[in-house]
C-alpha cells in the first residue's frame, strides 16, 4: 500500500527524524527483511507497516524501467505492428529473451532485436538459424486460423540495434545477420572486441589475457578492431540520451514502418488456394 510521496517514519521500529540520513539504518541489511513504517502524512496516526526484502542494487530496476520504456515507445510509434526485445547477453538470458520474443511477436510485421549494452557470449548460430527460417507450407486445424509452417519462425522485417557497448558475440551476431542479408543493422560501429581470450594466472596472482582465436566473415573482413558495421549509422548524442531520447530506437521504428509499407509481409491467406484435395 506504499505510494510515491508517502512519508518514511520508521525503519525496523527506529523513528526517522526530518533531515536525518536514514540510509545508515539500511547498511548491511540486504540479506534479510526490513519493516518500513509509512504514512501519507508526517504522523504515526494511521501509519502502515510494510515488510520488504531490499535489493542489493537498483540496477535491475533501472534496467527494467529502460526495457519497459523502450517497449512502450515501440508499441506506440510502431502502431502495434512491431515487436521489441533487448538481448542482455549472448548466453542464457539473451537466448531466453530471444525465444520469448519469437513466440510473443511471431505475428507482427516487424521486430527490433536490441543488442546494445550486450557483453556477448556465443549463441549467434542459434539466432541466425532461427531467423533464417522461411515458410514452406500453410496449415490449418479445424476451427482455427491458418498458420505458416514452421510455426515458430518469424517472417516479418527485422532490425538489429548495435552501439559502442555491443561486445564479442554481440558484434559477431550483427555481422552474421548483415552478411546473410536477413535485415537491417542500425546504430554505430562496434569496437571490434570480438577475439576470444583466455586468462592465465601468474605467480603473484596477477592475470594475463591473450587472444586465441581470430574471426573473419565470408567476405574476408576481419572482425578484430573492425567490429560490426551498421547499414544505417545513427548516433545517440549524450545530451539527448540524458533527456530520455533514443534516436537509434526511433530510426529502427521508422525504418521498419517504411519496410512494412513498401514490402507487405506475406500471410497464410496470401498462399491459400481454393483447390479441392485429390
Amino acid at each position: 500500500e506504499v505510494k510515491e510521496g508517502d512519508y518514511l517514519l520508521k525503519i525496523d521500529g527506529r523513528e526517522i527524524k526530518a533531515g536525518e540520513n536514514y540510509l545508515r539504518h539500511l547498511v548491511g541489511r540486504e540479506n534479510g527483511y526490513i519493516t518500513l513504517t509509512t504514512n501519507s502524512t508526517p504522523s504515526l496516526d494511521g501509519a502502515i507497516e510494510t515488510r520488504i526484502r531490499p535489493l542489493t542494487s537498483e540496477s535491475p530496476l533501472r534496467y527494467k524501467r529502460w526495457i519497459d520504456g523502450n517497449r512502450a515507445t515501440v508499441e506506440r510509434l510502431g502502431e502495434g505492428k512491431i515487436g521489441y526485445v533487448h538481448l542482455p547477453d549472448m548466453v542464457f538470458g539473451g537466448l531466453t529473451a530471444f525465444n520469448q520474443a519469437f513466440t510473443e511477436f511471431r505475428y507482427r510485421d516487424g521486430l527490433i532485436l536490441d543488442c546494445r549494452f550486450n557483453g556477448g557470449g556465443g549463441i549467434d548460430p542459434i539466432l541466425i538459424d532461427m531467423i533464417e527460417r522461411r515458410a514452406y507450407q500453410v496449415t490449418r486445424t479445424r476451427d482455427y486460423d491458418a498458420e505458416m509452417r514452421p510455426s515458430d519462425g518469424f517472417y516479418g522485417h527485422i532490425v538489429v540495434l548495435i552501439n559502442e557497448h555491443s561486445y564479442s558475440d554481440a558484434e559477431v551476431f550483427p555481422n552474421a545477420f548483415r552478411v546473410r542479408k536477413l535485415g537491417t543493422v542500425i546504430g554505430i560501429p562496434t569496437l571490434g572486441f570480438v577475439i576470444a581470450v583466455g586468462p592465465y594466472q601468474l605467480v603473484d596472482n596477477g592475470v594475463v589475457r591473450r587472444t586465441t582465436t581470430g574471426l573473419w566473415d565470408v567476405n574476408g573482413n576481419q572482425l578484430e578492431s573492425r567490429g560490426a558495421i551498421p547499414d544505417i549509422v545513427v548516433v545517440n548524442p549524450p545530451k539527448e540520451t540524458f533527456r530520455g531520447e533514443d534516436a537509434q530506437l526511433r530510426a529502427a521504428i521508422d525504418h521498419l514502418l517504411a519496410q512494412i509499407e513498401q514490402h507487405p509481409v506475406p500471410r497464410p491467406e496470401d498462399y491459400k488456394q481454393d483447390i479441392e484435395p485429390r
